[in-house]
C-alpha cells in the first residue's frame, strides 16, 4: 500500500509540474526563466506552500478513493473499518494481533532503518 501511495504521489507531482510549466509557457522540461536570487527564493517559497496545499488535496482525494471501496462517493463505517484493518494488518508483521514500536518503525522506515528521520 505504501509503495502504491508513493507511486501515485510521484505521478501527481510530475503531472502538476508539467501543468505548471505549460501554464507558464514552458515545455515542462525543467527550464526556468532567468531571474535574480531574491526572486528565485520568493518563487521557491511560494511554490513550496502552494505545492504542499495541492499535494495535501491530492492525498486526501486518493485516500478517499481508496477508502470508498464501493465508489458511491461516501465512506461508510464498514469501509473505514476495513481500511483501518488493512493498515493494521500491514503493520502487524508477526500477525499476533498487536502492534509494537518495532513493527511501527519497521513499517515506516524498513527493517533496521530506525534512524532514518
Amino acid at each position: 500500500m505504501r509503495q502504491m501511495m508513493d507511486k501515485m504521489m510521484q505521478e501527481k507531482m510530475h503531472e502538476d509540474r508539467r501543468s505548471q510549466a505549460e501554464r507558464e509557457g514552458g515545455d515542462g522540461g525543467g527550464g526556468e526563466p532567468r531571474m535574480g536570487g531574491r526572486e528565485r527564493g520568493r518563487m521557491a517559497e511560494n511554490h513550496g506552500r502552494m505545492g504542499a496545499r495541492m499535494m495535501h488535496g491530492a492525498r486526501m482525494r486518493m485516500m478517499f478513493a481508496i477508502i470508498d471501496a464501493d465508489g458511491d462517493g461516501s465512506v461508510s463505517q464498514s469501509e473505514m473499518q476495513d481500511f483501518v484493518d488493512r493498515i493494521f494488518n500491514a503493520v502487524d508483521e508477526n500477525g499476533d494481533g498487536q502492534v509494537d514500536m518495532e513493527e511501527i518503525q519497521s513499517f515506516f522506515h524498513g527493517p533496521g532503518n530506525w534512524g532514518a528521520d
